[in-house]
């Protein structure tokens, strides 16, 4: 469920504001909302500062290797921060002398053609006055050089030709283009670039020593966001005399510890109701049965507003059962189930809930599989296997029916849930006409995608549902208001008809994962063919396409399964997913604030 907030109002004396700040972040239970904007020197200072931090941490997390300090480490008990520092002046240098070295090697790429020569001779030439001029021309130019001029080819290759011209005068060929004197001699240039690349293999393993102290790291980025974070909440405040205001939001069930807390530290505080736009913050608190599906919610960013509501369980159910009917063989599920048990025990720091979904969809796919005969497109089913079977899930007709009937199903759920949430107001009729409308439609998606005779009675119930929905969507005070809303409706009842057969998609997905996988079982090991050769060579291409059809139906979990979830589910529920995270004003990290 979502759970209830209060917004709350504290009250408190200017010259305790720091110590207030403190004892709330220990707290740690209060949502803060700025009563004022926050853009402030102190606060963009702060913001640039963490950015950099994370970037340091991020380009050491990338060279680590994840090795704790050496001994002989140039940084055994370097604190926190000093290690954060370090990192950015390291970083900062590395970034200075790599743009260095691309204007270094830029130059060597055009002195090379010169070849090397003496500056120190140049300017001698020239105080004896004569003209030293460098050229290049097109290798197939014929040049008609003075005799008082002397031509000293320096470089040549299919296109070009370098070369320099010595006189007492200064002449240029119309045949070739005159280049600048240069200001350096290459053997100069090269011993720049050769010492830099030097410093910058030291710093490289500087970096990659100082990675492993990224625990160290963390911590000092952590310090960073709780200073950011208190500075935030500082320049939130508004002053009305001697008093600072400050407003946010909190669990219901946590204002007993505030109050406890305002009394010691001789807070005001007001806790009421939230107003209808204010802006408040999600928090679910599912059945732990249900709580693997919040990762799946973290990776999308999908987050229902404070008005809204939790719709875990129902997503991790038709979640499940999506999954399984897209990858849709046993095989895929038990292998699936293998490698979540072995990332259980490799990665112990995996995220929370990775685990129990992963392993609740392998289950899922791994029954669906058994149910419907599936074991990589091969039908080698023996008796016991065999009997597991579900024999009108291979029918294709009723697999199809099933699919219309899932879709109304889970549209059915988000209109009941709607139903009760309104059951005190007489809007909650209309979605009683939606729910009659969804299966209206699944019958019209019998009769027009399979030809299957019409229900009796189908006309009345859509009938009495469109009734239902245009005469209870909009209550009568809004009509004016909503008005646009209510000439869309019939669009939207059209609609639903597709809501119904986009579930078909279901179907189709898995129908044609398994067509791939027995037509390359055909051509990997046709009838007739022997031999160790060719069994090795069909070996591997069924490896390559059981490998390409399990990307392919992650692919379509993410596309399909998701999609009925968060679209056409949602949409019924009248859920936006516009939600914003309840993020308490607490410390991150152990460490003083810097």
């Amino acid at each position: 469920m979502i759970v209830p907030m209060k917004k709350v109002t504290l009250l408190t004396l200017a010259a305790h504001r720091d110590k207030t700040l403190d004892a709330l972040r220990e707290l740690g239970i209060l949502h803060v909302t700025p009563l004022k904007p926050v853009i402030t020197g102190d606060v963009e200072s702060a913001r640039r500062t963490l950015e950099e931090a994370r970037t340091v941490y991020s380009t050491l997390a990338r060279l680590t290797s994840g090795k704790r300090p050496s001994p002989d480490s140039k940084f055994p008990t370097t604190p926190d921060r000093a290690c954060l520092e370090e990192g950015a002046r390291l970083m900062a240098r590395t970034r200075d002398r790599t743009e260095h070295l691309q204007r270094l090697s830029h130059t060597i790429t055009e002195l090379s053609p010169l070849g090397d020569f003496s500056l120190a001779q140049l300017r001698e030439l020239t105080a004896r006055g004569l003209c030293v001029q460098l050229f290049k021309a097109s290798a197939k130019a014929k040049i008609a050089i003075p005799d008082d001029v002397v031509q000293l080819e320096l470089s040549r290759d299919n296109k070009t030709v370098h070369f320099a011209l010595i006189g007492t005068r200064g002449w240029t060929p119309p045949e070739a283009v005159e280049l600048p004197l240069p200001e350096r001699a290459l053997c100069d240039v090269i011993r720049d670039r050769d010492r830099l690349t030097a410093e910058q293999t030291a710093d490289n393993i500087a970096l990659a020593e100082l990675g492993a102290h990224l625990p160290q790291i963390a911590k000092a980025v952590d310090a960073l966001v709780d200073r950011l974070h208190w500075l935030q909440a500082r320049d939130g405040m508004t002053a009305e005399g001697p008093l600072l205001l400050m407003q946010g939001f909190m669990p219901t069930n946590k204002l007993p510890a505030l109050q406890a807390e305002a009394q010691r530290e001789a807070w005001g505080w007001l806790a009421e109701e939230p107003a209808e736009n204010d802006p408040v913050p999600t928090l679910i608190d599912s059945p732990r049965w249900f709580r693997p599906i919040h990762l799946m919610f973290d990776l999308l960013g999908m987050l229902p507003g404070y008005k809204e509501v939790d719709v875990s369980p129902v997503f991790l159910v038709f979640f499940t059962l999506f999954f399984a009917m897209l990858v849709g063989d046993a095989v895929y599920g038990l292998l699936f189930l293998g490698l979540t048990l072995l990332l259980k025990m490799k990665w112990k720091t995996a995220p929370k809930n990775m685990v129990p979904l992963l392993a609740i969809l392998s289950c899922g796919t791994l029954v669906w599989g058994v149910l419907t005969g599936s074991y990589l497109g091969l039908d080698v089913l023996s008796g016991p296997l065999k009997r597991l079977r579900i024999g009108w899930l291979l029918d294709t007709t009723q697999i199809q029916t099933f699919c219309f009937m899932v879709g109304s199903i889970h549209m059915t759920i988000a209109h009941a849930w709607n139903v009760a949430r309104l059951r005190k107001h007489w809007t909650a009729l209309s979605h009683i006409g939606w729910i009659g409308s969804c299966w209206a439609m699944y019958a019209l998606a019998n009769y027009l995608v399979l030809g299957l005779p019409l229900r009796p009675g189908t006309g009345i119930l859509l009938g009495l549902s469109i009734f239902l929905i245009l005469g209870f969507t909009v209550p009568l005070h809004e009509m004016k208001k909503e008005f646009a809303s209510l000439v869309t409706l019939p669009l939207s009842i059209i609609g639903n008809f597709g809501d119904v057969v986009s579930y078909l998609r279901l179907y189709l997905v898995g129908s044609a994962s398994v067509v791939l996988i027995q037509a390359f079982n055909d051509i990997a090991f046709p009838k007739g063919a022997a031999g160790i050769v060719a069994l090795l060579g069909g070996a591997l291409i069924v490896f390559a396409v059981h490998v390409l059809n399990i990307l392919l139906s992650t692919l379509a979990v993410l596309v399909h399964g998701v999609r009925l979830n968060a679209l056409e589910f949602s949409t019924h529920m009248g859920i936006q997913w516009l939600g914003r995270n309840y993020d308490p004003f607490r410390r991150q990290t152990e460490n003083t604030p810097l």
